[in-house]
């Protein structure tokens, strides 16, 4: 075989792995903007009285869904941040592979679960104890899980740079290394931190989502590039 074969070759391996990322990327959007969605039909109106009520009585009633209010914010800023990340890794990664693939499949399923373990924290923080202990135990688990597959997915593609852009620079890498190192242990803290005290771990969780907010590297590129990927009427 020529080298004019091979690099046509090469040029065609690569369109293919491109267009495979761009099939993830898709999947990947829509399972989060669902997502999303499902966070917010998660939260109930609270039920009115048809008794006569004061309008103290009423805002106090209208307080019921203050539990699902956090709950959302407090989810949505997490996956909205998940997904941000998720489109500056995916501007590094350029090659693509079966078990890429996996790991981008664990994590959504992951995450599509933040809208039920959501309602349950919700739910269970306006309980009687121990139910606040079980809801905090169960949405820092599942963080946990998503934090576990988000860096599984990264250190597979980085690994002495198989799937990631030759340009991109090696400091740049492992200051994302760096970033996510230490994402799960303290996911892990949160999640013993919940049989000690509830609000503690709560408090702790969201430090944690705000931290992984910090810019890192160029979101605002990464963002536009993954949207003109998607939709090539916004290319420029």
């Amino acid at each position: 075989m020529t080298n004019a074969e091979n690099e046509a070759l090469n040029r065609e391996e690569a369109a293919i792995e491109e267009k495979n990322n761009d099939r993830l990327l898709v999947l990947s959007d829509g399972v989060f903007a669902i997502v999303v969605t499902l966070l917010a039909l998660a939260i109930k109106v609270p039920p009115v009285s048809v008794a006569p009520v004061t309008l103290w009585g009423a805002f106090m009633a209208f307080g019921a869904v203050l539990p699902s209010l956090l709950g959302f914010v407090l989810s949505f800023v997490t996956v909205g941040i998940m997904w941000a990340n998720h489109c500056v890794l995916f501007s590094y990664i350029k090659k693509n592979d079966h078990a890429l693939t996996v790991w981008n499949t664990i994590l959504l399923l992951v995450v599509t679960l933040m809208p039920f373990v959501t309602d349950v924290l919700a739910q269970y923080l306006s309980l009687p104890a121990p139910y606040p202990q079980v809801g905090m135990v169960v949405y820092c688990g599942v963080s946990l899980l998503m934090a576990l597959a988000f860096n599984l997915l990264w250190r597979h593609a980085s690994h002495e740079n198989r799937l990631l852009d030759p340009a991109v620079d090696p400091r740049l890498v492992e200051r994302v290394h760096q970033r996510y190192r230490f994402g799960p242990l303290v996911y892990l803290v949160c999640f013993a931190l919940t049989f000690w005290s509830v609000p503690f771990a709560l408090g702790m969780v969201t430090l944690l989502a705000l931290m992984f907010a910090l810019p890192y590297g160029d979101e605002a590129r990464a963002i536009e590039e993954r949207l003109a990927r998607l939709l090539p009427g916004r290319r420029r």
